[in-house]
């Protein structure tokens, strides 16, 4: 059963110009009709504006009953869906083996996060690879660690770093010698080749 109901304001327009004493006979039998008990004898303008009310009472109790019924119906669902849970885990002894879960992570494990990482196997690459004697890329890791030692510099591959720091390098020394005149030479304490 309802608890309450819902009288709105566009019905008092019905009932304003009623008498007190079939106002009160009116409220009364809206009362008892809300709670399915008979209603009672009323004068003719109180069955006019009755008939009003109880239109509405009659929708929004139908309104009510359907929302009632799926509230139940999913009451149901969720009882017996809470029992089913409980059953399957807590009864049920599990006869098959889950299925194992591929996951592919490829991590790049740098070697190179730190300079003293970097052997004369590496050096000897990068000799190679900008044509520069092994002196010259070992001056260039000195260099390096120097730059990273004085301005607390960090980074995340020291390998990358120290090959920035030879081409560079390597192309300045390339410059200098393609720009001195024929006939006259530079003289360095390294030798380039």
């Amino acid at each position: 059963m309802k608890k309450g109901f819902i009288l709105y304001n566009d019905t008092y327009s019905a009932i304003k110009e009623l008498p007190i004493k079939d106002k009160a006979l009116l409220l009364d039998a809206i009362f008892n009709y809300a709670n399915s008990e008979p209603v009672g004898k009323l004068p003719t303008q109180a069955k006019v504006a009755f008939a009003f009310i109880k239109q509405s009472l009659d929708r929004d109790n139908k309104k009510w009953e359907n929302i009632r019924e799926k509230r139940i119906y999913a009451g149901r669902l969720g009882g017996k869906m809470r029992v089913a849970n409980q059953a399957s885990a807590s009864k049920c002894k599990q006869t098959q083996a889950n299925q194992a879960v591929n996951v592919n992570v490829n991590v790049n494990v740098n070697k190179y996060t730190k300079i003293e990482n970097i052997k004369e196997e590496e050096i000897r690459k990068i000799s190679k690879q900008y044509g520069v004697t092994e002196e010259f890329v070992k001056n260039r890791l000195e260099d390096l660690k120097d730059y990273c030692l004085a301005n607390g510099k960090k980074y995340k591959d020291y390998l990358a770093a120290l090959r920035n720091f030879v081409r560079k390098d390597s192309s300045v020394k390339k410059q200098t010698f393609s720009d001195i005149p024929k006939g006259y030479r530079l003289v360095t304490k390294e030798k380039i080749e």
